[in-house]
């Protein structure tokens, strides 16, 4: 071979390495002997997306290496340790599978494996718009408000029940699953806030108004009055003011007491007088004599009148 083909190969050959060293001293320095190094763990995660309370298959897990720090208790190495499990919360494919996200053994699946301890779960009839037209999602924040009738035929509007989060609609517990329409909600709850939903849906229709997702603040509110929303007067609240001053008469008693009149002197009753008609005859002549007679006494008069 001549000389002048050897030349180009051996310039080629040269400069491969030369691009070789400066690429390696590149990498090296962008390196830097401080940079912390990722350590990878073999870990259980989820072949595909799981929802809330399904129970753990071995279809449903495989293992990989994640990066980052797990406590060897939080994770698990083996996929048959956690086969039978359900977990609390929807998983995402490729997610590592740790104990907090599980409910304890023996669980059931299902939406009981959801509600916390201390919680229930009701579930709301609703509509396009007792149910903000469809924009409900799990997970999110709502308030029910209700119309009711209350003492002496008022109707009232008020909040039920305030910050209570939506756990599925109809049997959807995830926010990425497909929104499709549906007739109910079910809502995770306190026991005195379920009691009090189940007796505004059954002398009402309820409607769940919709929090920000930041907001968890609870307000007061005595609800409003067709009155009051027609511009009429407002309630009066019969415990506004103290005891002493519902208690209290409301005719102003005087000052000083009025003074007691003098007993009035009797007034004396004359005894009246009786008069008696005497018809004499005297020699064929008939005659009619008055006679005057002493006044009669009570105790004759009772006697007379028997």
């Amino acid at each position: 071979m001549k000389l002048k083909t050897w030349i180009p190969l051996v310039l080629a050959v040269v400069l491969g390495l030369v691009a070789m060293k400066i690429a390696r001293d590149v990498l090296a320095k962008r390196s830097g002997p401080g940079e912390t190094r990722v350590n990878l763990s073999q870990v259980v995660v989820t072949k595909h997306n799981v929802p809330a309370g399904a129970m753990l298959h071995a279809d449903d897990l495989t293992t990989a290496k994640v990066g980052g720090d797990f406590a060897a208790e939080a994770v698990f190495r083996d996929p048959a340790e956690i086969e039978g499990r359900v977990v609390t919360t929807g998983l995402v494919k490729g997610q590592p599978v740790m104990e907090t996200l599980l409910a304890p053994k023996g669980t059931g699946s299902g939406l009981q494996a959801v509600v916390p301890k201390g919680m229930r779960a009701i579930t709301l009839e609703i509509n396009e718009f007792s149910g903000v037209a469809g924009f409900l999602v799990p997970g999110c924040r709502v308030d029910v408000v209700s119309t009711i009738n209350a003492d002496g035929g008022e109707v009232v509007s008020r909040t039920v029940v305030q910050n209570v989060e939506v756990t599925a609609l109809g049997r959807r517990t995830q926010p990425g699953e497909d929104a499709e329409p549906t007739k109910s909600v079910t809502l995770l709850v306190k026991p005195r806030e379920a009691e009090a939903i189940e007796l505004a849906a059954a002398t009402g229709r309820p409607r769940l108004v919709l929090r920000s997702s930041g907001d968890r603040e609870q307000t007061r509110s005595e609800g409003i009055t067709v009155a009051e929303l027609r511009g009429g007067a407002k309630r009066v609240d019969p415990f506004a003011g103290s005891l002493t001053e519902l208690l209290r008469p409301t005719m102003t008693m005087p000052a000083t007491r009025p003074a007691v009149p003098e007993p009035a002197t009797p007034i004396a009753f004359k005894p009246a007088t009786r008069e008696h008609i005497v018809k004499v005859i005297r020699g064929g002549v008939e005659s009619e004599v008055t006679m005057t007679l002493p006044p009669e006494t009570g105790a004759r008069r009772m006697t007379d009148a028997k």
